[in-house]
This record gives structure tokens, sequence and C-alpha cells, in this order.
């Protein structure tokens, strides 16, 4: 289908069985110049796009050069697409809506430039990457990307703004080239905005007897990651040595959010990373752990109203935190707090509320820490990572603001 006159409407349908190989692209639908494609209630099952020499075409289940693609209440399942993805997108202006994208031998989505939106739904269980986007724009809401066998999701050079998601379960099978995380690989001076998602449970890629640095839930490179209100975590389990999250040479804001893990490192910080992090947890289960580590060279790193359970070189306190180790910050400032029983205050990383999981603050002196109309404590108005109102009195956070993502 081609064309800028073009339009193609599909209601209640099934396309199976479409086979391509030598020069021929797009097994079950190909779309191209400037052409609209309309999926209602489409299940795209068992098509093959057979191209497995060193020279091949793009490949993909579903192909759109430029155009506009929308896809309702649709399905694009069990296809075989092994060097590319299901879904192929270039230059085109797309919207998918409640739609699943699982169980290819293949990628999920490939997006290279145009626009994507995506709305409920999922991309699971496909044998590569789950979503990957270069020179794009997209936006998710509501999608649980999981259980994708390379990443959950990588960006280059694209803007991505995701809310009410979740990443999760994602692992990496083969070592990859380049930057690797199970949950989300950002590079390539990217823009990525979090708001109440969470990113939890993926793996990275491991070899028995081989030292691999990897990073289960975030690797961000040159880029710029925003944290709101969500969740990073790793998967969760004591044996491996991989970071939750890291960001290196790049810019990350964390507010109310919280970053969590099983193992020694959780939080890595270095190159030229410049980082502010505002009314959050950064906890290990570890009792031995490092939970953040300060590598950044020429960045600065500031802490304000949040929890730091221990630090690898010290962080610029912006006042009112809660830490279990001396030496986490630079010089104390107006409200820091040194407490070696940190862990016992606070709850195991679950569901209290709120759209992602978080560690209930228990007792302890991050409780009515800071005062009222003080550090960006506003009373009834400010919200902590699930939601809920600070310091808006009695049953509703008390009459002062707790440090840390969750307000007692």
């Amino acid at each position: 289908m081609k064309g800028a006159n073009a339009q193609l409407t599909l209601n209640n349908l099934t396309i199976s069985g479409g086979y391509t190989s030598g020069e021929d692209v797009g097994p079950a639908i190909l779309v191209d110049e400037d052409a609209t494609l309309v999926l209602d209630h489409v299940l795209i099952t068992n098509n093959t796009a057979h191209h497995t020499g060193d020279v091949r075409p793009l490949d993909g289940v579903i192909i759109a050069w430029s155009g506009v693609l929308k896809m309702n209440q649709s399905a694009i399942r069990a296809n075989s697409a092994p060097s590319d993805s299901a879904l192929t997108l270039s230059n085109v202006d797309a919207e998918i809506v409640n739609s699943d994208i699982a169980d290819n031998d293949a990628a999920g989505i490939d997006i290279w430039r145009g626009r994507t939106s995506i709305k409920g739904g999922a991309i699971r269980n496909n044998a590569q990457t789950g979503v990957f986007a270069l020179y794009a724009a997209m936006d998710m809401d509501g999608v649980r990307i999981s259980e994708n066998r390379k990443f959950g999701i990588e960006v280059r050079a694209t803007t991505l703004t995701m809310s009410n998601s979740q990443v999760v379960d994602n692992i990496i099978e083969k070592q990859a080239f380049g930057p690797q995380a199970g949950g989300m690989a950002i590079s390539f001076n990217s823009v990525v905005t979090l708001t109440q998602t969470s990113v939890i449970g993926n793996r990275n890629y491991e070899e028995p007897g081989v030292e691999i640095l990897g990073y289960d839930g975030i690797f961000a490179i040159d880029s710029t990651l925003t944290l709101i209100r969500s969740l990073v975590a790793d998967d969760l389990s004591a044996d491996n040595d991989d970071y939750a999250m890291a960001v290196n040479d790049g810019v990350l804001t964390v507010d109310n959010s919280t970053v969590s893990g099983s193992n020694r490192k959780v939080l890595w910080l270095g190159g030229a990373a410049d980082a502010v992090i505002l009314d959050s947890t950064i906890l290990s289960t570890d009792p031995d752990a490092f939970a953040a580590l300060n590598n950044t060279t020429w960045g600065e790193v500031r802490v304000g109203r949040s929890i730091v359970q221990s630090c690898w070189d010290p962080f610029t306190s912006l006042g009112y935190n809660l830490s279990a180790e001396r030496g986490c910050f630079k010089r104390s400032r107006e409200g820091d707090v040194l407490d070696p029983n940190l862990s016992a205050y606070l709850g195991p990383l679950q569901n209290n509320g709120g759209p992602t999981p978080t560690h209930a603050l228990l007792a302890g002196p991050a409780i009515d820490a800071i005062p009222p109309h003080d550090e960006g404590c506003r009373p009834g108005q400010s919200l902590d990572q699930r939601g809920f109102i600070r310091a808006g009195g009695e049953g509703k956070g008390g009459a002062a603001c707790d440090m840390g993502a969750y307000e007692a």
C-alpha cells in the first residue's frame, strides 16, 4: 500500500501465514509513501520475514515507511522476524491504543524517527528488545513492557515521556553491544521522563565466571533522565552485583522517587553526571552496601530532604537528609541526621498504596523532620511518591513533612 491518498482500514480481521524472503519485505503489511493504515480489532499472527544474510532489506512483519498508523485493540503476536521486529516504523505518525505486541521471535517495535504514542496495552515476551527508538519522539501511558529478552526499552537520540507504566522482568540473555540494562538503556542525548512508573525485576546478562559490568534497571549515558514519583529497583535477588540505576555524563533529576535494590550497588553516578535528588529514598537491603556511589569527576550531586542509606564519596547536602553512614555529605546542612539504625525505620519494598511500590517509613528521625513552609514542605499541597498529602494534618502526614519518598 503506497501513496499519500492511500488508506486501508481493517476491522475484526486476522492476517496469518504471510512469508517473505529475498528482497521482499512486510509479510503481513507494507505501508509506503505517506499512506494511512488503520487496524481496529485486528490480529496479526504466524507471519514470517525470513532474511538471514548479512545484506538484507529492512525486516519486519509490519513495515511502515512514512505515513500514518492507527492501531486500536489489536495484536501482533507469535510472528517471526529474527533479524528485526514485529512492527517497524520509519518516519511514521503512529497511535497505538490498548494493543498487544507479544510472543514474537523478533523485537517488539523498532521506531526510526517519527512520533509514536502508545496508550494502554502491553509489549511482552518478545525474543529481542521490547521497544527500540532512534531519533524519535515517544509518549507512553499505562503500558506494560515485560519479559522481553534483550532490553525492555532502548532509546538513542530520542525524547520519551512515560507515565503510569511498568518496565518489569525483562532480561538480557546475550551480551549486547554498548550500554546494556535489562530495563532501560538510554543514550546519545536522549531525554527521558518517567512519572508514576516502575522499573523493577529486570536482569542484566550474566555469564558464569565472567565479570560483566551491567545494570538491572536503567543505564543512561550522555542523556537527561527525570524520575517523578517513580521506582527503579534491581531484580531483587542477591545473587548478582549489578546496579539498579546508573547515570554517566548526563543529567539526573529524582523527585519523590525510590531507587532500591538487594545488592551492594544501587545507584551509580559517574563521569560528568549532574544530579539533584529531592524527597527521595535511596536504599539497599544489603547491610554492607554502598547504596549510592558518587564517582562524578566534574558534575555535582545535590541531595535534599532525602533518605540515603550509605555512600561512596560524599554528595552536596541541601539539608534535611537522613543517612546511616558518616561521610555521605561534604558538609552537614540544617536538618541533616546521622543514624546507623536507618534500615530499621523502613519497611520492605511493597505496595503501600499509590501506583508504584515504596518503602514505608515506620519510625525514626525522618518523620516530621522538615518544618512546614521550609525547604519545599508545602502543607496540604506537597505529595509523596504515592501521591499522598504531606503535612496535611492528623491522618494526612502530620504537622510537618517527612524525609524521603514516603510520608508516614
